[in-house]
């Protein structure tokens, strides 16, 4: 399988732009979560994506207290859930609309990570030939 181009804009957080953020900052490369009582703080984008085709993911995390969740919307909490410092990939299909969500776990109130790296691609297959 082959990957298609990069769909995630600033994904390493090299400029504060282009996501949305709630008690969230980007600077000097890295994107930063922190809460303490159980408010939002959360990173978001709107990624253009086709309706039950299949996308990588990949993402960096480092200084995790808590957990956070990776979704495919404001809503959505099922693609990852983060609790320790690392380097995570996975498959997901897309939703009709897909809102990349970085956010702290609901239920979970003394939440902070720093972000190095977020990145999601298509995913292609390439049937064998006969």
């Amino acid at each position: 399988s082959y990957l298609g181009s990069e769909l995630v804009v600033n994904g390493d957080f090299a400029t504060d732009s282009d996501w949305s953020k709630i008690q969230a900052t980007i600077s000097g490369g890295k994107a930063f979560l922190s809460t303490a009582d159980g408010s939002m703080s959360s990173l978001t984008q709107n990624i253009t994506t086709t309706e039950g085709e299949l996308y990588e993911y990949f993402i960096i995390v480092d200084d995790i207290v808590g957990t956070i969740t990776l979704g495919r919307s404001s809503t959505d909490e099922s693609l990852l859930d983060i609790d320790a410092n690392g380097t995570y990939a996975g498959v997901f299909t897309a939703l009709s609309s897909t809102q990349l969500t970085i956010k702290r776990k609901f239920g979970i109130n003394n939440v902070s990570a720093t972000l190095e790296i977020v990145l999601v691609k298509r995913k292609i297959t390439i049937a064998a030939q006969a």
